[in-house]
């Protein structure tokens, strides 16, 4: 996972992960996905969830708006 960085004991099963995002250390993600610079803190536990920056979703609504033009 080339641009990633992923913290001790961290447990990853059936996610995406993009460029630029962190895992902390001690975290369980199963059938996650971990969108680009977003950063999971330590402990974090979570199954089946999008993990994105709030700008990422921002960015996304912005071209949808401007699709309806």
């Amino acid at each position: 996972m080339s641009g990633v960085s992923i913290g001790e004991n961290a447990k990853i099963e059936g996610c995406v992960v993009c460029k630029g995002a962190k895992v902390e250390g001690n975290v369980s993600l199963t059938e996650c996905f971990v969108g680009a610079g977003y950063v999971v803190a330590k402990g974090t536990k979570m199954a089946r969830q999008n993990l994105v920056e709030l700008d990422e979703l921002e960015d996304d609504d912005d071209d949808h708006e401007e699709e309806d033009d």
